[in-house]
């Protein structure tokens, strides 16, 4: 019974110094000096003369396990005490309750980006422009190279690469100054597709060394072309108009019994012309059959004789039979160039979505991919 009322005592006075030595450090801490630590000595010299104690008087095992119960007293003890005893010690020693720290204000929203004006992005694409111009830049160095090229060919592949970069720089300065004049849009839009088809003959040129310079530039090319496209075209669909795609009526139209034309079954464009007269500006008194379609302008000359038959069967509506029957005359070698004969329809061509392709610096075919998938050689 002594034992346990003496580990009750020192569980209490240990706990007692245990706060105390908290509170102690607190005001050295406040005050900028270092507490003095007696308490930690008279901390563990109670502990140890209690351990030696019941140790004696208990024996080894039950001193060890009482002086271990006499460690869980004091920690209970303490948080007894906590409540009432700490408040009185801070008092005495004169330390400072905490103020609790303001949370700090939420920072403030970071602005909106502003959003880049017309002006803004299209002065941008000059930066797209200045690798086109490296393209170009590093074609003539390539041909200008010692190489045993052909001097007039290698003259006239450099005159393609200037040609198409001062297009692409050409529908540029026309872009800047379409806000003013609206019709300078449309002039940027041709500019930019006559680029288009010159890009790609520079490509073909490219292509025809074999080397693996030259295909590197070739892919630099093509990339530095594609973004500036891709960024003309966003700054250009404000000022384009967009007209209704509404399918036409009727397949054929017939103007007159020696004039029909054939618009496009998608958004009704005229894109084919069959007719009986004289091309402009002929002297020749004889008159042909006109024809013009989607890849170039009318072809002169074709042989009146064709007119009674070609126009028979357009007044048939037999777009299929007339197709055929220019291929097997001669007159079309590939028919009628806006025709898919899997759809038998007719397509503009930019739902023919036509491309032109070159072979060494030369014009070789258009492909046609109708909106269907069928893909064919529409000029050769």
């Amino acid at each position: 019974m002594t034992a346990l009322l003496l580990a009750l005592a020192v569980a209490i006075v240990n706990a007692c110094i245990l706060l105390r030595d908290r509170v102690a450090k607190k005001a050295a801490e406040q005050k900028g000096t270092t507490a003095s630590g007696r308490g930690d000595v008279i901390f563990v010299l109670l502990f140890l003369g209690f351990l030696i104690y019941a140790v004696w008087a208990r024996g080894f095992l039950a001193g060890v396990g009482l002086t271990f119960l006499t460690c869980l007293g004091t920690v209970l003890v303490a948080a007894l005490l906590d409540g009432w005893l700490t408040p009185w010690l801070r008092k005495r020693m004169g330390v400072a309750e905490a103020k609790p720290q303001p949370e700090p204000a939420p920072a403030p929203p970071e602005p909106p980006a502003r959003e880049a004006t017309a002006e803004e992005r299209i002065w941008r694409i000059r930066d797209s422009i200045q690798e086109l111009e490296n393209a170009k830049d590093a074609t003539i160095a390539l041909l200008e190279a010692p190489s045993g090229m052909d001097t007039a060919w290698r003259d006239m592949w450099i005159g393609d690469a200037k040609e198409a970069y001062y297009s692409v720089v050409a529908a540029w300065e026309m872009l800047k100054g379409a806000s003013e004049k609206r019709e300078r849009a449309g002039n940027a839009r041709s500019l930019l597709d006559a680029a288009r088809s010159r890009t790609a003959q520079w490509a073909s040129e490219l292509r025809s060394l074999g080397t693996d310079q030259a295909r590197r530039l070739e892919a630099q090319l093509n990339a530095a072309f594609e973004k500036c496209y891709e960024q003309f075209s966003v700054e250009l669909a404000p000022y384009e108009e967009k007209p209704e795609v509404k399918p036409p009526e009727h397949r054929i139209i017939r103007v007159s019994a020696d004039h029909y034309e054939l618009p496009c079954s998608v958004c009704g464009k005229i894109s084919v012309v069959f007719r009986v007269g004289k091309p402009a500006d002929w002297e020749k008194p004889e008159t042909y059959l006109l024809y013009s379609g989607i890849t170039g302008g009318i072809y002169p000359g074709l042989n009146i004789q064709l007119a009674e038959k070609a126009l028979g069967l357009l007044e048939k509506g037999d777009l299929a039979a007339l197709h055929s029957y220019m291929e097997e005359a001669q007159a079309l070698e590939d028919g009628i160039d806006a025709y898919c004969p899997q759809c038998d329809a007719i397509f503009c061509w930019q739902h023919y979505n036509a491309y032109e392709t070159y072979d060494e610096g030369f014009y070789d075919c258009t492909y046609g991919t109708c909106p269907q998938g069928h893909r064919r050689i529409i000029d050769d």
